[in-house]
């Protein structure tokens, strides 16, 4: 940057704001005759003054006199320019700036030290870019006689926006592990090099005295300019040259394998460089191994200076755990003596062990009637809903929230209103807040769906073969809120008032909402639910909700798919604004469909004959009139679809197996980033913070199969639960969670023996394999220390943690028909209510009324019968205790009911 003479001389002050404010009102008017350069006015608008600030901002200046600091570097920099060229220019800027920092507001010492710091800002708002870059290295030919030339070029570019002189340097590397060896083999200069313009440079190495039967890499770096901060790519390495040997000489040039960790089973896939570095042609074996264990051997045959690269497959399945070096070996030629390069060790493999999915920490069962329901769940969640309405209230509007709520009330089922109000009287009760605060937040999340249309990418599909029935589903979604722990399963159990099963008891949900979007009722009917952005969306009932009805009132195929149809026969009824598409199986009869749902439109799609399936993702198949033109810019939701169909249509075994690794699916080469592939479009999504967190495979008997987070990461290894089979005793409910067959769910084997209680049960599964148990036990039932006993073997201590209700066991046991007896060495009762005690001594001192009362009638009659007199007594107790038992029984069952939690 060239020096100015400065022309208003200097300001000899002590800087201050007040200086800087007098200083500003006495600058003159700019000329009129002065032009200014393309350059400057775009470094003017843009970086230094209106209307971002950038540079002045960077200086530190209060906000309040940026204006009249910009006033003061134009009109100086336009009347310098007058003076001299009468052209404003950057220099101009920079020189007007420099001074002012100095003279007027007094914040650098000299001027050399503002041009350096202007210089700083100029970068990081982005202005002055100083970037070369090596943009391409070519050598020829590949192999050489020593003595002989080899020619490499180098393309450079100017990335920045100023001109710029650098040089050019090449070099010949041996061994890329060692830094410092490498052979220079020239430099050049580049001289002025425009902005965005290309250069071609060429080198010739002269061969004479570089060692021959060796491999050197050939790279190219240009020199750092002042002011350069990116630099990764100012070197490029590209290319190899071979200077031949006389005679035989073979040499592994590099091994790389496409990962280094990997679980049991998976397939590491090993890539061998191997040349011909010798002058005649060669024939030899090449062999990987990890660690003295053979992988396998290719035979290769190369001409003079030839390579070729060999792949090998490395399937781990039969390997131990631990961390292996993996190795390439050429069989060394006849009269070959260079035989150092003749093998590499290049990295590592770990084989480490397959982790487990997160798990459901507990089942949490809500039974009452809806409202005792809703009240539970928002009682227990209280915490988590209000944090999410919190967070999303940031988003969603409650007004608008409440105003689709009172246009839709009247097409939600009044069970799932009743639910709503207990879930908000729940919250409020528990958090402390008043009710209508409550409802608000319950009411916001459950228009959600509506509200904001959630793009979540999920993939679903049913199939029923000779190798099972399945109903299988991906969902897709940001990671941050979904699938942070801890993790529930709610199952659904409603009653009357009387405690008398209504409806149907069925699993799924969210404590977030009274909709539901995967769900399994006990008449054998699932469904799993995918959104859809359709065309001509309306103010109508959210999708989830309908799921939510039809998973609770419906017995059959035919009546589930009449509830969802015929709601829109009612006039005035609408879907809402959130298209989707449901998979709904019956299992009792193995029938299947895919129901297209848009705000006035259902289309119903069977699948039919034998095997057979049906898929869905995030767009409507069967009525494609229904979706918006900007459905999915990245065709993943049909990249996803016609994968799914291709796997189903070419499968050998359409069994539990098969399904998983369906769900885990990277596409045709597996990467789940590959550009091939669409690259993140695939049925198990990676998208950085979204991707898949909740994979499910639900089945006949009630079992549901799962991984939370992405379903690859845990190699099909699923955790499971029965959620048909809860253990319960007395009113508290004992959950479990194993991979065996539990047998005979109904109320447990529960003894007491002084202070020691017992829960038995009996479990079987497949020989050869390992079981697990994670039995959560609630505290007011059983606590004190545990033990585990199978088929009445010596007592042991299992895995041990606790909650704020819950102690949860984990055990493990080799697979077979066991009895497996958890004991304790504490029992736990109800607490002491007063209230009881004092309604039976009401009752007591009636009942002793009553008797005295008529024994007093019969004396007075003469009709006094000692035995009469003595029965009664013997048999009151008996009365007392059955009513006390009933009394209690009533009691308990209320507790439950209302205070579960």
């Amino acid at each position: 940057m060239k020096t100015k003479n400065l022309h208003h001389g200097f300001l000899i002050v002590i800087l201050t704001i007040i200086v800087a404010i007098s200083a500003v009102s006495t600058v003159p008017t700019i000329p009129a005759d002065v032009t200014w350069s393309e350059d400057a006015i775009n470094y003017c608008d843009n970086y230094l003054g209106p209307p971002s600030y950038c540079i002045l901002k960077e200086s530190g200046m209060p906000s309040a006199f940026f204006e009249m600091a910009y006033d003061v570097v134009v009109t100086n920099a336009t009347r310098h320019a007058e003076e001299t060229d009468t052209v404003v220019d950057v220099e101009d800027l920079e020189w007007a700036m420099a001074d002012y920092m100095v003279h007027v507001m007094g914040i650098f010492p000299t001027m050399e030290d503002a041009y350096a710091k202007i210089t700083e800002w100029e970068v990081a708002c982005g202005w002055k870019v100083h970037d070369v870059a090596v943009l391409n290295v070519s050598v020829t030919p590949a192999a050489v006689e020593p003595g002989q030339n080899a020619t490499i070029c180098v393309q450079v570019e100017n990335h920045g926006n100023f001109t710029e002189s650098f040089n050019v340097t090449v070099y010949a590397d041996k061994n890329t592990a060692v830094v410092g060896d490498e052979i220079i083999i020239g430099t050049q200069s580049v001289i002025n090099l425009t902005v965005n313009t290309r250069k071609n440079l060429t080198f010739s190495w002269n061969t004479t005295g570089v060692p021959s039967s060796n491999t050197y890499t050939i790279s190219a770096a240009a020199s750092v300019i002042p002011y350069e901060f990116n630099t990764a790519d100012n070197s490029l390495t590209n290319g190899t040259v071979t200077i031949l040997g006389a005679g035989m000489d073979v040499a592994v040039w590099s091994v790389m394998t496409d990962t280094t960790k990997v679980y049991p089973g998976n397939i590491v896939e090993i890539t061998v460089d191997v040349i011909n570095e010798g002058s005649q042609q060669l024939t030899t074996n090449v062999t990987t191994k990890y660690n003295d264990s053979v992988i396998g051997t290719q035979l290769v045959s190369l001409a003079p200076g030839a390579s070729t690269m060999l792949t090998y497959q490395w399937n781990t399945s039969m390997v131990s755990l631990g961390t292996y070096n993996i190795s390439a070996e050429a069989t060394p030629l006849v009269g070959e003596t260079d035989l150092a390069d003749n093998s590499k060790m290049d990295g590592t493999v770990t084989i480490q062990a397959v982790p487990e999915s997160p798990k459901i920490e507990y089942v949490f069962i809500a039974t009452g009637t809806w409202y005792q329901i809703g009240y539970e769940i928002g009682s227990y969640f209280s915490k988590e809903i209000i944090s999410t309405a919190e967070e999303l209230a940031e988003t969603v509007n409650m007004s608008i929230a409440m105003n689709y709520y009172e246009q839709i009330k009247g097409m939600i089922s009044p069970d799932v209103i009743e639910q709503m109000e207990g879930k908000a009287q729940g919250l409020a009760d528990s958090a402390h807040i008043n009710y209508s605060t409550a409802w608000r937040y319950v009411v916001m999340l459950d228009m959600l769906m509506d509200l904001l249309y959630l793009p979540m990418e999920c993939t679903g599909w049913g199939c029923v073969s000779e190798d099972g029935t399945y109903l299988c589903h991906n969902t897709d979604g940001p990671y941050s809120r979904i699938g942070e722990p801890p993790y529930y399963s709610i199952i659904y159990k409603p009653r009357d008032a009387d405690g008398q099963k209504i409806g149907h008891d069925f699993v799924g949900g969210s404590p977030y909402f009274e909709g539901i979007m995967l769900a399994q009722n006990d008449a054998g009917l699932a469904i799993v639910y995918n959104t859809v952005k359709q065309k001509d969306p309306r103010v109508g009932l959210p999708v989830n909700i309908m799921v939510r009805m039809v998973i609770y009132k419906c017995e059959t195929f035919d009546q589930a798919v009449q509830m969802i149809q015929g709601f829109l026969a009612t006039e005035g009824n609408s879907y809402g604004t959130q298209g989707a598409n449901l998979l709904l199986i019956d299992f009792k009869t193995n029938r299947l469909a895919r129901i297209e749902i848009a705000s006035r439109k259902v289309t119903v799609t069977e699948a039919t004959g034998y095997p057979k399936w049906i898929a869905a993702t995030n767009h409507y198949i069967s009525q494609p009139e229904e979706n918006t033109p900007d459905l999915d810019p990245e065709g993943s939701t049909f990249i996803r679809y016609n994968r799914t169909l291709y796997l189903l249509e070419n499968a050998v075994n359409r069994d539990y197996n098969y399904m998983s690794r369906m769900l885990s699916d990277h596409g045709p080469t597996g990467d789940p980033n590959n550009p091939s592939d669409g690259g993140v479009n695939t049925i198990c999504n990676h998208r950085g913070e979204a991707g898949t967190f909740l994979s499910e495979i639900y089945t006949a008997n009630g079992t549901k199969y799962y991984t939370i987070l992405n379903p690859c990461l845990y190699c099909g290894k699923r955790r499971s639960f029965n959620w048909l089979k809860p253990f319960k005793i007395d009113s508290h409910y004992v959950g479990i969670l194993s991979n065996s067959t539990i047998i005979g769910f109904c109320d447990l084997n529960f003894t007491v023996n002084g202070e020691v209680s017992q829960i038995s049960f009996n479990i079987s599964g497949p020989k050869g394999t390992v079981g697990y148990c994670e039995v959560s036990i609630p505290k007011d039932l059983m606590q004190g220390s545990f033990q585990v006993s199978i088929d009445n073997s010596e007592p042991f201590k299992p895995e041990t943690q606790s909650n704020a209700t819950h102690t949860i066991l984990y055990f493990t046991y080799n697979h077979s028909v066991h009895t497996v007896t958890i004991i304790s060495t504490g029992v736990c009762t109800a607490p002491f209510q007063w209230a009881w005690v004092i309604t039976v001594i009401v009752v007591m001192v009636i009942v002793v009324a009553a008797i005295l009362f008529a024994v007093i009638i019969r004396r007075k009659n003469n009709n006094y019968h000692p035995s009469f007199y003595s029965n009664s007594l013997a048999t009151f107790p008996v009365h007392v205790c059955i009513l006390i038992k009933a009394h209690l029984f009533m009691k308990a069952k209320n507790a439950f009911l209302y205070s579960k939690r």
